[in-house]
C-alpha cells in the first residue's frame, strides 16, 4: 500500500510540473504572439501613412496636370495673340515705308517740277 500512496504522490507531483511546464509554454507563446501582433499594429500604422502619402501626391499630380493645361491654353493664346500683333506691326512698317516714300518724292521735288508733272 506504501508503494501505491508513493506511486500517486508521484503521479501527482508529476502532473503539477507538467502543468508548470506547459504554463510555461503557453506563456512564451503569448509573449510572441503579442509581439507579433505590436509588430503588425506597426505595420498598418506604417500601410496608412503610406496609403496617405500617396493620396496627397496624387492629389498634387492631379493639380500639376491642371496648371499645365492652363498654361498651354495661355501660351496659345499668346503665341497667337503675338501672330496677330506682328502682322500688324509688318503692316504698320510697309505702310509706314510707303508714306516715306510719297514724303520723300514730295520734299525733293521742287514746286516747278511738281507744276510740270500736273
Amino acid at each position: 500500500m506504501e508503494a501505491r500512496v508513493q506511486s500517486w504522490r508521484e503521479s501527482r507531483e508529476s502532473v503539477g510540473l507538467g502543468i508548470q511546464a506547459q504554463r510555461k509554454r503557453v506563456d512564451q507563446v503569448e509573449g510572441v504572439l503579442s509581439e507579433r501582433l505590436a509588430h503588425l499594429r506597426e505595420i498598418d500604422s506604417s500601410l496608412d501613412s503610406v496609403d496617405a502619402e500617396i493620396a496627397e501626391l496624387e492629389r498634387k499630380l492631379v493639380e500639376a496636370k491642371q496648371r499645365k493645361t492652363i498654361l498651354e491654353v495661355t501660351k496659345a493664346g499668346e503665341e497667337h495673340s503675338k501672330a496677330v500683333i506682328s502682322s500688324k506691326v509688318m503692316l504698320s512698317r510697309e505702310r509706314l515705308a510707303q508714306m516715306e516714300g510719297e514724303a520723300a518724292q514730295l520734299l525733293s521735288a521742287s514746286e516747278d517740277s511738281f507744276k510740270i508733272e500736273l
